[in-house]
């Protein structure tokens, strides 16, 4: 029979099954304690040697399922990420408009979602957005303390 007829979880199940009788026999031989102290038999080799192959192709089941999921939900959430993306296009699109209908200078494009923050060494080199009327150098478009705006009325 050829391994590759058969299903992920069938084939993960008769992995199992060997690594659990393998313990099993393991167990057994360590209790019968026949041999010089601190010698290992061949038999303990050869199944340490076969719980190992084992052990490696019960991750690579497990790795394989895990892809396949990473690819089905990669493809069953494909639409929405388009969807999600021209939706932030036409935002962008919409941001250009108002800014070039407003006269307002544009600061420059709003960083993609997640990026503005997300390293301590450019963190410190950012700084916040001028707001306010671009022409304006009024004192009003300065910012002000916290106390001495509660202490004006």
């Amino acid at each position: 029979m050829d391994v590759s007829e058969i299903d992920p979880e069938t084939l993960s199940l008769m992995v199992q099954l060997h690594l659990d009788d393998l313990k099993a026999l393991k167990n057994t031989v360590d209790k019968k304690g026949k041999g010089r102290e601190g010698e290992v038999t061949d038999l303990v080799v050869a199944i340490e040697a076969y719980q190992d192959s084992l052990s490696d192709h019960a991750q690579i089941l497990s790795d394989r399922a895990m892809s396949q999921s990473i690819g089905r939900a990669v493809l069953l959430d494909a639409e929405t990420i388009r969807a999600l993306r021209a939706e932030e296009e036409r935002d962008r699109c919409d941001r250009e408009m108002a800014l070039r209908l407003s006269g307002t200078r544009n600061v420059g494009p709003p960083a993609a979602p997640g990026t503005l923050w997300n390293d301590k060494q450019s963190l410190g080199k950012r700084k916040a957005p001028e707001v306010g009327p671009a022409n304006d150098q009024s004192s009003a478009s300065q910012a002000e303390s916290s106390s001495w705006a509660a202490n004006r009325r």
